[in-house]
């Protein structure tokens, strides 16, 4: 987010600035999948995991974010559920290279 963003955001919505102030503020990420201690609960370490990682950040941040502070061995079933849902139901179009092909 620019600062021209920012500043648009500020002056047109300011509650919502406002709310993004006190999020950059207090949130404290609770843990980082990327960290060496974590990779035996969050698969970092393997390479399908990381791209379902990538995947999950690319079709959702909101969403992916959430998840990520899950504790434990929950964080990686998730996150692992939710890229074979993505995949079987095609509901993501915008991952490249795994859109729904034509039959023609």
């Amino acid at each position: 987010m620019g600062a021209l963003e920012i500043l648009t955001l500020a002056l047109t919505h300011p509650h919502e600035f406002r709310i993004l102030l006190q999020f950059w503020n207090y949130h404290e990420p609770k843990r980082d999948i990327t960290r060496k201690e974590e990779h035996a609960t969050s698969g970092w370490d393997r390479p399908a995991m990381r791209r379902c990682w990538e995947l999950l950040d690319f079709t959702s941040r909101s969403f992916a974010s959430v998840i990520k502070e899950l504790d434990g061995d929950l964080a990686r079933v998730v996150s692992s559920f939710s890229c074979r849902s993505i995949f079987h139901c095609r509901l993501s179009y915008n991952l490249p290279g795994h859109g729904k092909k034509s039959t023609k």
